[in-house]
């Protein structure tokens, strides 16, 4: 009917498009000739790199099916009305936790490249610091304003 086919198309749709996204990511890195003559070292250097990247590639998009997945099936087996025999407090955890999981894949996305990712995650750290740092020095200011106000 055109619920399942608009299900489908929400849900498949962009993940069809993630998939093909991160092929031609990771073709593209293979492919890639670097200019200049290349040592053992930067040619393992690179090698080590390309596997990364494709871990990462490989962790989000299997993140992503799983979550749109048990969205989708949850979600369909509604429309058929499967889940009828469960009692409605039941099928309303089971549409919670779809939505749930499928709002985790774009949280998780964050913590895949943290662990993947070196730049990605020394990058992070380096804004940390400047934001905590800010902080601090924000905080230490209005503490010695106040200590000075009689």
């Amino acid at each position: 009917t055109y619920r399942q086919v608009v299900q489908i198309a929400t849900a498949g749709l962009p993940a069809m498009v993630v998939t093909i996204i991160y092929t031609l990511i990771v073709y593209k890195l293979r492919q890639l000739k670097v200019p200049g003559h290349q040592t053992d070292v930067t040619l393992r250097r690179r090698e080590q790199q390309n596997k990364k990247v494709l871990k990462m590639s490989i962790t989000i998009v299997v993140m992503l099916y799983l979550s749109f997945g048990f969205y989708l099936i949850v979600q369909m087996l509604h429309i058929n009305d499967s889940l009828s025999h469960l009692l409605p407090s039941d099928q309303f955890k089971l549409f919670y936790a779809s939505f749930v999981m499928l709002y985790m894949s774009l949280v998780s996305n964050f913590f895949i490249y943290l662990i993947f990712n070196d730049i990605y995650r020394q990058n992070i750290k380096t804004m940390m610091v400047k934001y905590c740092c800010a902080c601090c020095k924000t905080q230490t200011a209005e503490s010695r304003k106040r200590s000075e106000d009689p």
